[in-house]
Formats: structure tokens, sequence, C-alpha cells
């Protein structure tokens, strides 16, 4: 039995592995390392669950409307320095915590692998900041959710737009005390790839990797890129081009689904929609150019919360469309896979990613050139100032 009818169909949101009642699914890597439902038909008892409770079989028509647009900016400077853009995620967060509740959000184990997991204080939230470019596993999460939404904790969990559908799809609603924030997601990159990328990190520098930061700001918010931490207590700022971020951004190890997205609206089920505010700095009201986060506010619950939290941050309320057209081309689109993304994979155990890259993936002279000027604008200060050269 095949839950959807095409593979690539499938998003690994692993709504289907929680809500299946026998727990007769279970999620396995394929050659690419993204995990697919496998059921076992010698418990399965056809009830349809999986199939009743798939985001993508399931996908409504979206009449959900943005309800209101900001740019948003933390007033914390360690907090905004420390996240991806501008550290509102974490004002949600924050009040979650202190009101007793609990975040469900992507986080390394020890073996760094991204799964998602419950935080309780703010010490593993400083850990769960920022985004992690690589899919992250659900495991039992939304069943672990269900039982706490049950005793009546307030939730908020953070996730793809495909992660946040399949959870409500298995709780059958967004309840009140459930707070969702999503991302606008440029694709999930291979955790095969990743752990590629991990391991030939600590190969060439001889030590453990124990955290990573995808979009660190040593080198400024418009130039941010991969931080390595060591387990001696050093660290290692990649400097652009890092291979592992080439590697995602030539569009040649997202998931299948990801090349033909079903979630890509405007208005979406999450309370909140996240991405990254290029544009947003405003002197007039203290934005400055460290990272800033443009929120969309799609429910009456997400204003409530907004309002709640607005002593936080600096912010100001923007057109959405604006702020698609300026900075959210992946709000409505979907990347385009690389022509050479079979081939990639097909090689992927037999050379390096530095040995893939100049087969299939190479920079050009134009990109080099690119990464140079920006450079350059970076130490003397202008990269900053300067639109489209991003």
């Amino acid at each position: 039995m095949q839950i959807l009818s095409e593979k690539n169909q499938c998003c690994g949101c692993e709504a289907c592995a929680n809500v299946c009642p026998k727990q007769c699914i279970s999620m396995l890597p394929d050659k690419e390392g993204f995990l697919y439902p496998n059921i076992d038909n010698t418990l399965c008892i056809n009830c349809k669950k999986c199939e009743h409770t798939c985001p993508v079989i399931n996908k409504e028509k979206n009449e959900i409307q943005i309800l209101k647009s900001y740019v948003v900016q933390n007033k914390n400077s360690l907090i905004k320095k420390e996240s991806t853009s501008g550290g509102f995620f974490s004002c949600i967060a924050n009040y979650v915590l202190t009101s007793g509740g609990l975040i469900y959000a992507p986080m390394f184990n020890e073996k760094m692998k991204v799964h998602h997991t419950k935080i309780t204080n703010s010490e593993d939230l400083a850990l769960a900041r920022g985004s992690k470019y690589v899919q992250s596993e659900i495991g039992d999460c939304y069943r672990q959710i269900k039982k706490e939404l049950d005793a009546k904790k307030v939730i908020c969990f953070a996730g793809t737009p495909c992660q946040i559908e399949g959870l409500i799809k298995f709780l059958g609603k967004s309840p009140e005390n459930l707070i969702t924030v999503g991302v606008v997601c440029h694709g999930v990159p291979s955790p095969k790839v990743w752990e590629k990328y991990i391991s030939e990190i600590q190969q060439k520098y001889k030590k453990r990797v124990v955290f990573v930061n995808f979009r660190d700001k040593t080198l400024g918010y418009h130039r941010s890129g991969i931080k390595i931490y060591f387990e001696d207590g050093s660290n290692k700022v990649m400097t652009p081009p890092d291979i592992y971020l080439s590697t995602f951004f030539a569009e040649i190890c997202s998931r299948p689904s990801c090349y033909q997205c079903n979630f890509k609206d405007l208005g979406r089920v999450s309370d909140f929609t996240l991405f990254d505010a290029w544009h947003a700095q405003d002197p007039k009201i203290g934005l400055d150019n460290e990272g800033a986060t443009n929120v969309f506010i799609n429910s009456i619950k997400g204003i409530r919360i907004f309002d709640q939290l607005s002593n936080n941050f600096i912010f100001k309320e923007t057109d959405y469309n604006q702020a698609v057209s300026e900075d959210g081309i992946m709000v409505l689109n979907s990347a385009v896979p690389n022509i050479n993304r079979n081939q990639f994979f097909d090689n992927i155990d037999n050379y390096k990613l530095s040995e893939l890259q100049t087969q299939y993936y190479p920079l050009s002279t134009k990109q080099h050139i690119k990464y140079i000027i920006k450079d350059i604008l970076n130490r003397i200060g202008l990269l900053e100032k300067i639109d489209g050269i991003r």
C-alpha cells in the first residue's frame, strides 16, 4: 500500500506516521537521504487515517487572507545578533515559555542531525534560534503536541509550511492554545548531503562539530553564512561561498516535492509567516541593518499575540505585496531543479562535495566576481547600503 500515488509528491511531514493507530508506518530514508513512509502491511488495518490526514492529498483551496504585515526587529541586540533575521520568533518563544508553555522547533542532536524537539527553557531556546537548512525529522512530535494541548498547555510550533499543515491536519483544527510560526521556505536540503558536509568538515579539521549557525552575522547580515563550532571550544566562519550553501542554492539537493511545492500561498494556515526583510533599514524608527523580519499575520490570534509583545521589538506596518516583491520571491514560487540533480545523487557516495560541485554545479566567473565584490564592499562598510548585489 502506498499513501501517495507519486513518491515525489510526499513532503515528508510525517503526519501519516503520527496518526496511524497501529503505528505500522515508519519513516525510512531513500538513496537521497529523504524520509518516506513505509507501511507494514501485516499490521495495517486499512483504516485510511493516513490518507485522510495527508496535507497533500487533502490540500484545500486557500482562502486565508493576510490580516497584517510588518517589518520587525528585536530590541535585544544579542538575540538579534544570534537570530537569522530580526529575532521575532524569539519574542514569541520567550512569551510562551514565561507563560508556562512549550516550544517545538528544529534543533541539532548529538550527532548533528536536525530533529523537532520539545523546548522547556531559555537555554535550549538559544540553541534552537536561527534557520536550519536541512529537513528536520518530526518523529512523534505531533502526538506529543496533542497530549500537551489536551492538557491545556500553550504550545508554539515552528516549522516549514508543510510541517505546519501536517500538524493541523493531524489535530483536525488549530486550537486556541496552539501558536504556529511558519517560515517562507526555499526548499529542504537532503539530510544525506548535510551529513556528508559535516563528515568532511570533521575530517578536514580533525575535530568534532557540536553546533552550526547557518546564518552567522560575523561578516554582517547581508553576508551572513555558516559558522562551525567544534568540541574543543574553537569555531570557524566559513567564508562565502561555502560548499554546503552553494550546493543548496544550486537547486541540486532539495526534496523532490519542494520543486512543485503545494504550500506556496500568501495567506497560510500558520498564525505567523516569517521571512528575511533585506530592505527594511529605517533610521527614523531605529531599524538598523543588522537583520529584520517580514511578519505576515494570518489569524486574529496572531494579531492579539503581536500586540501583546510589541514592546519587545521595533516595527512598522508594511504592504505585503511590496514585501513579497522586494524580499519574498519564494513566498509564491518553487525552486527550479538543477538539470544535473539526478547525476549528483547518483554519485554522492563516490566524490567529495567540492568534486561534485566542479562536475555538476560549478560557480561561474560572474559568481566568483560577485563574491569578490561583495567581500570588498563588506570590508569598507558599503555592502548593506547597496541594493541588488545580494
